[in-house]
């Protein structure tokens, strides 16, 4: 036996040493600085650490001096105060360093021109100008990495005059929430550029980086005569296990399959199915039923059956459709019930479940339409077709209106069940599965089956 192994070990290291001498491989004794580049000197801020500490510092305060301002105003009420001057989010993986540069700069531009706006009407708010100030300070950092900066260019007189001019209205509340609901997205753009940008520039010893870059990085790090020892060691492990009367090695399974937690990219708290609008507004259409038996004591609940509406949303079906198309039927579903609510507002006017419900409702849209691959594809609803919508609702006779506004909610709470299980069913893990069809299996098994 001792022979044998001599053997092995002698055919491992001169296979180390031939692989060394590969075409491509790296020289033995190569100064690590030719293979990883000279990091000597002063590391560079990374970009998203200066929108960190320049903006999103900032902007994240914003949500406390509303809340002391407004008391009784959930903040996600600005939602339905957006303007649509915003720039779209700023996630998209597709596109070239330069070019996500160039638009992440010109958006920047635009908000700095909408903050004027924003600090009009917050005289008394630091917010609004420190991320002004700050926004101008960042679109120089950002065309300071780009390789044309001269692309980025200011915003006209003309341009910033139909921006600020879009923002007008003698509604003063109106004004102050649509300048509230400003700087809350602006909060959730920088949020998601953050993200962007690190997916971009994933450091080598975090849960993103691939396992290439790891790999990649260990070796630039390295000695290359280190390399050859490791890969020496390792073949004669290989051999060993080849050895007459050794005993089988299973690698642990995690090292072949991987660490597959968060595989999905999300957080229990990202998914729709537990996301706490979801579970709120389920909550609130749920109480629906005893009001309703409060004031109809003789009156059963299924009763409103024989008031359904031909303008309800119908439910998102169960089988052959996509999971863009399916967020789409459910989102614009939502959009409608929205309206409807207001005719149940009307007919129901000591009851808080229809405002609640059209209020989360309206949070719960922008919520599906962030999961989504064309958010754009769902449009609100025109003022012409929210007319034909409440038209449809109109009859004369009192108590056939109130049967109607209290149909209106109950579907629209089955309509929201479904929507959890459809959740539920899209965001269910690929991990079960994918362990049910793939057993693991070690690289030595591997090579003892041949």
């Amino acid at each position: 036996m001792p022979s044998k192994l001599n053997a092995y070990l002698l055919s491992a290291v001169m296979l180390a040493a031939l692989l060394q001498l590969a075409p491509g491989a790296p020289v033995v004794d190569a100064p690590t600085d030719t293979l990883a580049g000279d990091t000597s000197g002063e590391e560079e801020p990374k970009l998203s650490d200066l929108l960190r500490d320049l903006m999103l510092d900032k902007t994240k305060r914003h949500k406390g001096e509303f809340e002391d301002e407004f008391k009784d105003v959930q903040y996600l009420i600005l939602d339905n105060y957006k303007t649509s001057s915003l720039p779209k989010n700023c996630s998209n993986s597709s596109i070239s360093e330069e070019v996500f540069l160039h638009s992440l700069a010109h958006d920047l531009l635009i908000y700095t021109v909408i903050l004027k706006f924003v600090e009009k009407e917050f005289p008394n708010s630091r917010i609004p100008k420190e991320a002004r100030v700050n926004g101008g300070n960042l679109i120089s950092l950002i065309k300071g990495k780009m390789r044309n900066p001269e692309q980025v260019t200011a915003l006209t007189s003309s341009q910033e005059e139909v921006l600020l001019k879009d923002l007008d209205n003698p509604d003063i509340f109106h004004r102050k929430m649509t300048a509230h609901s400003i700087l809350r997205q602006l909060h959730y753009f920088l949020v998601d550029c953050k993200i962007e940008i690190n997916k971009r520039s994933p450091s080598s010893d975090t849960p993103s980086a691939s396992v290439e870059t790891q790999l990649a990085s260990q070796q630039r790090n390295m000695p290359s005569k280190l390399n050859a020892y490791l890969l020496s060691a390792v073949m004669l492990a290989a051999l060993l296990q080849r050895a007459p009367g050794a005993p089988v090695v299973d690698a642990p399974a995690d090292t072949l399959a991987g660490d597959t937690s968060g595989e999905e990219g999300e957080t229990r708290s990202d998914l729709l199915s537990t996301s706490p609008v979801l579970t709120k507004v389920l909550a609130t259409t749920q109480r629906h039923k005893e009001e309703f038996e409060d004031e109809f004591r003789d009156v059963q609940y299924l009763f409103l059956d024989n008031y359904k509406t031909s303008s309800l949303p119908k439910n998102c079906p169960k089988s052959n459709f996509s999971k863009e198309a399916c967020l789409h039927s459910l989102a614009h579903g939502l959009l409608i019930y929205t309206v409807l609510l207001k005719f149940v507002e009307k007919e129901c006017p000591n009851s808080l479940i229809p405002k609640e419900a059209r209020v989360d409702g309206g949070y719960l849209i922008s919520l599906i339409k962030g999961k989504m691959r064309n958010p754009e594809q769902v449009t609100a609803l025109t003022s012409s077709q929210e007319e034909v919508l409440l038209k449809g609702l109109e009859d004369p006779d009192t108590f056939h209106r109130k049967m109607t506004a209290h149909s209106i909610l109950r579907q629209l709470h089955y309509f929201l069940v479904d929507c959890k299980r459809i959740f539920n069913k899209m965001e269910r893990p690929r991990r079960s599965i994918a362990n049910r069809i793939m057993a693991p299996v070690t690289f030595y098994h591997q090579k003892l089956k041949r």
